[in-house]
């Protein structure tokens, strides 16, 4: 979606081990590390970014080792530390 706030969808596409392709604004983009080959303007761009990525296999294993720390960037046990660390803080 253009202009997605987080990209909850995305985020489960990667926790999964896909590479999504996202539109190049909105919070999607920071799930994906703002990488440019994963960024794209328009639908001809997104089918070159695809292309492009298909073609090269080291391109495609880097990109899937990188969207892997998913987990530790948005998952549950991350959010319910800072949840935790937040309060405390709070109630000191």
């Amino acid at each position: 979606m253009d202009h997605e706030h987080f990209g909850m969808a995305v985020g489960e596409l990667a926790a999964g081990g896909t590479i999504p392709f996202v539109p190049n604004g909105g919070g999607q983009r920071e799930i994906v590390h703002e990488r440019e080959e994963l960024l794209y303007e328009s639908a001809d761009e997104a089918v070159e970014k695809i292309d492009h990525v298909l073609s090269d296999p080291e391109l495609r294993r880097e990109l899937r080792d990188q969207l892997g720390d998913i987990e530790e960037r948005f998952g549950r046990k991350r959010f319910k530390r800072t949840i935790r660390e937040t309060v405390e803080q709070t109630l000191r």
